[in-house]
Parts: C-alpha cells; sequence; structure tokens
C-alpha cells in the first residue's frame, strides 16, 4: 500500500478545532481567555515518545507549535462553514 499525501489527523470537539497529530508530534490548542478564565496556552506532545501525553513540549519547541498551528489554520480554510 501507499502512503496519504496528507498523513494529518485532525481532532474536532463540538464543530471546535482542537488538535492536530502531524507524524509523531500532536499540538493540543489551549483555550481562548474569556472574562471570566485566563486561556490555557497550546499543550505539544511527542507521541512516539510519550503516548499518555504527560510532558508539554511547546515551550522548548515553538516552531513545532507554529508550524502545527499553520496547518490547523489552512486546514479549517478547507472545511465548510457549519450549516453549508
Amino acid at each position: 500500500t501507499g502512503s496519504r499525501a496528507d498523513e494529518n489527523i485532525y481532532y474536532y470537539n463540538n464543530r471546535r478545532l482542537e488538535a492536530v497529530r502531524s507524524g509523531a508530534w500532536k499540538l493540543k490548542l489551549g483555550n481562548p481567555p474569556t472574562r471570566r478564565f485566563k486561556g490555557t496556552p497550546p499543550m505539544l506532545f511527542n507521541l512516539d515518545d510519550d503516548p499518555d501525553e504527560t510532558r508539554n513540549l511547546a515551550p522548548e519547541h515553538r516552531d513545532i507549535v507554529a508550524r502545527l498551528k499553520r496547518l490547523m489554520a489552512n486546514f479549517q480554510k478547507t472545511v465548510p462553514a457549519a450549516g453549508n
């Protein structure tokens, strides 16, 4: 069997794109701030080394966080809006 051109997996929760997996890396977006909650930063995991997602590597790998955020933004542009 051949490999797919796009091997990324996108995770949604209630129509909100919350995470992406690309190779060994998984990025979970943080929660945006609200008037009552200051929000949470994104979390990055290397699932080959940490399948239980216990070590957030986002502070050490800001370049990977930025790349995966771009992947998510580009993917979001290809998905029709709800109700269309």
